[in-house]
């Protein structure tokens, strides 16, 4: 704490009587508070950049740090976000979604996220997951369950780590990456991945390259780059089975013989299934208008109505896109003038800085 080896003060204690007291003395408890800003002045927030998100979602739906819109339904585990820079890897596994209008077990020919696993450099290993034969969510740390009875959060090596009871879990990395995986009531998992500017042209895997340019983000691990103006669904299914983990490279835990025989015996990225590359032409015509009411012209919605029948799972999949497109609004670069004195021998009214705001000089 501040300030550090700087004798005869003591940190904490120092900083409560040289800056914390003098705040009540000359902002609190009177109005001399441009006295106190200008010997202690606070950032501005020039040269703040915010951070730049990606999601996944639904199907699923991977949005790119760059506005390209991608749905890759493969089944297995792939590379979701990969960062030489830092050693950031984090990781996705799907399942097939359960098929709600068929038998009892009967599953749909798409997918979505039923586990995120991830570490940075040599930090601990965190995994988001689905219980077995649960909706509820379990988190791993270096392959042994977590239990958030007594407290939400964690300091772990390399990472802060924080679950809600409403079904999130928080993971924040030593470099500024953070994670955030919801469950959505056991039907897929969300995944919103937020990063610093530092991160510029640093990342790779399906949520693509970081630098402003979606024409790129469909880079495959050998550096070719295929023209996302011209690919549909299918390239876009191509695209994601070329970033299959392997076992030397796998985060994940396998700890049931189903897992051990479909990931670890069974090939990483399973070229036998083949989901729909667009919403069937045949639908019923019940669904479709049920679709409409629900997803409100989301496209995404409409397509995981339309191929599993399940209305619950497009209202999550509508709702996980509206609070991207939220998150990406409350992201948007603001410009701030930092902090402005009072004349010498009159008043300023007002404390917001930034851009087309008002202040008032006497």
């Amino acid at each position: 704490a501040p300030p550090y080896k700087k004798p005869p003060r003591v940190p904490g204690f120092s900083h409560w009587l040289y800056d914390v007291l003098s705040f009540y003395y000359c902002c609190l408890w009177s109005d001399r508070c441009a006295v106190y800003l200008k010997r202690r002045p606070s950032s501005g927030c020039q040269r703040y950049r915010p951070p730049r998100a990606a999601s996944a979602f639904g199907d699923p739906h991977f949005l790119t740090f760059d506005g390209l819109n991608i749905t890759f339904k493969g089944l297995g585990e792939y590379l979701v976000l990969g960062s030489p820079r830092t050693g950031l890897s984090i990781q996705g596994r799907t399942r097939r979604a359960r098929l709600l209008n068929g038998e009892p077990g009967a599953e749909a020919n798409v997918t979505g996220l039923s586990a995120v696993a991830m570490r940075e450099d040599n930090s601990d290993v965190v995994e988001v997951r689905f219980g077995e034969n649960s909706p509820m969510l379990e988190v791993l740390l270096n392959q042994k369950a977590l239990d958030f009875s007594e407290q939400t959060w964690m300091d772990l090596k390399g990472l802060f780590l924080y679950s809600s009871p409403g079904q999130n879990v928080t993971v924040l990395f030593s470099s500024g990456a953070g994670v955030q995986v919801s469950g959505h009531g056991g039907k897929a998992l969300g995944l919103t991945v937020l990063l610093p500017e530092t991160f510029q042209d640093q990342t790779e895997g399906l949520f693509g390259r970081m630098n402003g340019r979606p024409q790129d983000d469909l880079t495959l691990p050998n550096g070719t780059v295929l023209d996302a103006a011209s690919s549909g669904p299918r390239e876009h299914f191509a695209f994601g089975a070329e970033w299959a983990i392997s076992n030397a490279t796998s985060l994940f835990t396998y700890d049931t013989p189903e897992l051990l025989d479909k990931f670890v015996y069974g090939p990483k990225h399973h070229p036998s299934f083949l989901p729909p590359f667009s919403p069937p032409q045949d639908a019923n015509m019940t669904l479709v208008q049920q679709a409409a009411s629900v997803c409100q012209g989301d496209p995404f919605c409409r397509f995981d109505v339309l191929t599993t029948g399940d209305l619950a799972l497009g209202n999550l999949t509508r709702a996980s896109h509206q609070r991207f497109r939220k998150l990406q609004e409350d992201l948007k670069t603001v410009v701030s003038c930092g902090w402005l004195a009072p004349p010498a021998n009159g008043e300023k009214s007002g404390t917001d800085y930034l851009r087309a705001s008002l202040l008032h000089f006497r």
